[in-house]
């Protein structure tokens, strides 16, 4: 009789032994390189640097196993509390009150630690999650499908009450909770593949792009967009080379994301009601804003891509996605205008951290 052995292979934190030293090789190479640029700078740029790539590799081969948002937190905490900040610091800012200057090792020394804290403290919890992955199925029950589509249409119903009562400040937040069930019903249907996710999903995406070109707000847009990338290499699990790929993207995406949000906005003050409708009423429509927004959109990536960016655009940029110089005037405002802010925030840190314990 031939026995069988439970030849699966042992993994720590989602990965292999193999996978760990050839992820640990690559960033620290990476992070090798940043060194020599930064290292007169901060050491803590080139950690940040080694903890953003290994990040991104871990995600590649974690994301089979759960919803690699521990992972989009911590890319994006290492973007706008380090990487943009080094950046700016090679192209300053036009408005020096933006501009961290002289204190960026400084502000450095508590910037970092912060995005390590919040991958450690991620670590913490998915060191104990066991990496299983369940077969792919494909769950048809009519009445859970027909619970997901009430979801979406309640959704519908609410953006539309939302937009005619907005005035009424009491409610808007219900109707905006409720319209965000449309995204529960797409992904929940995305997650069990359901039939008919992909065109729910293109037109609840489009109807996003509607609404930022209209308000010439992307923050939304931007947030769902990475919940749906990661449902997407979760339950469709891609290869490791497709994943790194759209990460490109994305980071090319950025300054081409930011320019024409600006564009779209200097477009939406430059607008004179008074004018031919003729000539400014199909750019005023939300489709039409839509439309204005992809061709700039289109543009500024060329530009992006090839590369024909000045130094004032790239200020701009890292402006928009660097938290530090926030966090930096707050360290040097508050301990010298109001320190501590009378013993406030020491009291109020004690009684947050005892009370969930107390709880």
């Amino acid at each position: 009789m031939q026995t069988l052995i439970n030849t699966a292979p042992t993994r720590f934190l989602f990965l292999e032994g193999w996978e760990w030293r050839r992820a640990i090789l690559i960033s620290g190479a990476i992070a090798a390189v940043a060194a020599a640029y930064s290292y007169d700078i901060s050491p803590w740029i080139s950690a940040t640097v080694f903890l953003a790539v290994l990040t991104g590799f871990h995600m590649t081969t974690a994301s089979r196993f759960m919803l690699p948002l521990p992972h989009i937190a911590i890319l994006l905490a290492a973007l706008q509390y380090v990487l943009a900040a080094w950046l700016s610091y090679y192209c300053p800012p036009t408005n020096p009150a933006y501009d961290i200057g002289t204190g960026f090792p400084r502000y450095l020394s508590y910037g970092a630690p912060a995005v390590f804290a919040l991958a450690l403290g991620w670590l913490v919890v998915l060191v104990k999650l066991q990496p299983k992955r369940a077969p792919p199925e494909i769950y048809r029950n009519p009445r859970l499908l027909l619970e997901l589509d009430v979801l979406l249409g309640i959704s519908i119903v609410a953006t539309a009450l939302g937009s005619l009562m907005e005035r009424v400040e009491s409610l808007t937040f219900i109707f905006v909770l409720l319209a965000n069930l449309r995204y529960l019903s797409v992904f929940a249907r995305m997650l069990i593949k359901g039939p008919g996710w992909p065109w729910r999903l293109a037109l609840i995406l489009g109807a996003e792009v509607v609404f930022a070109a209209g308000t010439g707000m992307l923050h939304t847009l931007l947030l769902w967009s990475m919940w749906t990338f990661a449902i997407w290499i979760y339950r469709f699990t891609p290869s490791a080379r497709a994943i790194v790929a759209a990460l490109v993207a994305a980071v090319i995406l950025l300054p081409a994301l930011q320019e024409s949000k600006w564009e779209l906005r200097q477009d939406m003050r430059s607008v004179d009601p008074r004018t031919d409708m003729n000539e400014t009423g199909f750019r005023e429509l939300p489709i039409g804003r839509a439309t204005q927004w992809m061709s700039y959109l289109a543009k500024d990536l060329v530009q992006t891509v090839t590369l024909n960016i000045d130094q004032d655009f790239i200020a701009d940029i890292a402006v928009r996605y660097n938290q530090g110089w926030i966090i930096n005037r707050i360290m040097l405002w508050v301990p010298a205008m109001t320190p501590y802010a009378g013993g406030a925030t020491i009291k109020e840190a004690l009684i947050g951290s005892a009370l969930p314990r107390l709880v």
